[in-house]
Order: C-alpha cells, then structure tokens, then sequence
C-alpha cells in the first residue's frame, strides 16, 4: 500500500503511487480521521499523479459521510490520466449532491493544488 503523510498544522498532503484498491484507498483516508488533526482540519491535498486506479470503480468513488463531518475543508485532488480525473470528479459531484460542504477541486498540478488547498 504505497502512501506517505505530510502532515502540517491544520491540514496534510498524501502521496499515492503504484496500484491501489478502493479498501487501501478506504484506509489510506482513515488515518487522518484518527488522527490529532481530524477536528481541526482545514484543507487536504491528495496526489494521484502516479497512482493506479485500475480497480477502483465509477460505483466506489462514494464516501458521502467523509466529506459531511467538517465544514468548509478544501479538499484538492491532484491528478493526470483521464480514467483517474473522471473518478475524482465523480466523488466531487457524489459529495456535493449529498451535501457536502468541502470546497473540492480536481487540479493537474500540485501548484494548482497548493493554492486552492492553502488560499
């Protein structure tokens, strides 16, 4: 399960590569949850550039619950290959139909990413 934390004061970055699994990808998201940070969380970044979602599912890219326990985190999901920017934008629209507050974004590049995360 290839992932690494960088972890700061009130958000964090994950970087995932290799192939991964919707249950890797449901623990990989759990950590933060129980971590110090989960109540004071203000933003995340998540770095699929060279992660490979070949087993990950349009039917999988779900988790409602997540994005309703805080208000108002920026979430941006980093990202290239096309099959992987449809799934992240799909658990964006799936998020915010269900209620979500998060202000999600999908970006190409980690820049990008850094400026909607920190702003």
């Amino acid at each position: 399960m290839p992932y690494k934390y960088e972890w700061h004061e009130d958000g964090f970055i994950v970087n995932l590569w290799g192939t991964l699994s919707i249950k890797e990808l449901k623990y990989i998201n759990s950590i933060w949850k129980e971590s110090a940070i989960g109540p004071t969380l203000k933003w995340q970044i998540w770095d699929f550039t060279e992660a490979d979602l070949q087993y990950v599912f349009e039917s999988d890219a779900q988790d409602p619950q997540a994005t309703l326990t805080l208000d108002g985190v920026r979430l941006a999901l980093v990202a290239e290959h096309p099959y992987t920017l449809k799934l992240l934008q799909t658990y964006i629209d799936r998020s915010v139909k269900a209620g979500s507050t998060w202000n999600m974004k999908v970006f190409k590049t980690m820049e990008e990413a850094k400026i909607h995360a920190k702003q």
